[in-house]
Formats: C-alpha cells, structure tokens, sequence
C-alpha cells in the first residue's frame, strides 16, 4: 500500500514559537561569546571580565559629575540613572544638578586591554573604550586601570591627573578611572556574567 504523508500548515502561534526560539539561541550564544580580551603572561593570564557583572561610581565634585562605568559591558539601556541616553554605552556622565547627561564610550570590537607597564603583568592592566559622544570638536573615550591588588579593595575613582583628560592636538577627551582589584592580578581573573565580546 502506498505510504500517505499529511502535510500540516504552520500556524501563527507556531511560527512565533519557532522565532522565540532562535531569538532566545542568539541571545544566549552572544552573553557566552562576550568577553575582554586575556592577556597571557609568564605568571598567568590576566582575565578581568569577573569584574563586568558590577558598575562602578565616581563623583568629581569640583566638576559637578557623577561617572557610571562598567568593566568589559555595556550598561542596559534601564540602567542609565534617568539619562536620555538612547543607545548602550559602557560608560556616561551625568550632573550632580542637572539631566545633561553624556556618553563618554562603547564596549565593542575597538575595545582594547593592555599591560598597564608593559613587562610588568603585577601592575594590572589598561581598558580603553572608544566611540564616545561628540563634544565641541572633541571625541570622548574612557580609560580604566585596573590595578592588580591582591587584597580585592574594589576600590573606584578618578585619576590622580582627575577625571577629564583634554587633549587638543589629537581632539581627543579622556575620561581616566583607576579600580584596585584582584581580576587584574596573574591567574586571579575569571569569566563574568554579563561582559561581552564587543559586538
């Protein structure tokens, strides 16, 4: 006897179904593929994205700011303390008085980390986000040293040279933070969370 085959038409709720799904694979395949770059060095390899489920504050006073900044992610676009910000940033400003809020830079592929001295993986290691917001000529991007510091202080704040860094022979605004922590020690790092391979 001849074999029958029944044909059934996908519905509405199933084709839905089905684009959940895929949504939801992207979705997971890119929090898993999200990571700073390593570095390897003689003494271990040095991993800071441990650092990236958390998100660091700075307050220059004199200045009238308040810094938001996330370590290897962007912030989510609910997390921009009531910033008009429309896009995802990894770091932005935001006025002790005042809604004039700023991008400062992105976590995406012009991400870089590097030895903060280069020989000497103790020291800790540079972030360096571009793709900040444009201000009077000037493109904004932020640097993070993290410090390799052993006792885990997680200790936060502006540069000794102060939070902004204007540079106008490369047209270039700096916004320089310092963070003492463990992740940036040989061997002591590890995977985090919610940090990011920039897309």
């Amino acid at each position: 006897p001849r074999t029958r085959f029944h044909h059934t038409t996908m519905t509405a709720f199933d084709l839905a179904l089905v684009t959940l799904f895929f949504i939801l694979c992207s979705l997971l395949h890119a929090s898993r593929a999200q990571t700073c770059p390593t570095i390897p060095t003689a003494e271990g390899e040095i991993n800071i994205n441990a650092l990236s489920s958390k998100s660091y504050t700075a307050v220059d006073q004199v200045a009238n700011w308040s810094f938001f900044v996330k370590v290897c992610a962007n912030f989510d676009k609910s997390d921009h303390k009531g910033c008009d910000i429309s896009q995802v940033v990894s770091a932005f400003q935001k006025p002790l008085t005042g809604t004039m809020c700023h991008y400062l830079g992105v976590f995406n592929a012009k991400t870089s980390v590097t030895l903060l001295t280069p020989g000497n993986p103790k020291g800790g290691v540079s972030l360096k986000y571009m793709d900040g917001e444009t201000a009077w000529g000037f493109s904004r991007t932020t640097q993070v040293d993290v410090m390799c510091d052993e006792t885990d202080s997680q200790t936060f704040g502006c540069a000794s040279s102060g939070c902004e860094e204007k540079n106008p022979a490369s047209g270039i605004i700096n916004y320089h933070f310092v963070l003492k922590a463990k992740a940036a020690c040989p061997g002591q790092g590890g995977g985090g969370e919610e940090g990011g391979r920039p897309p």
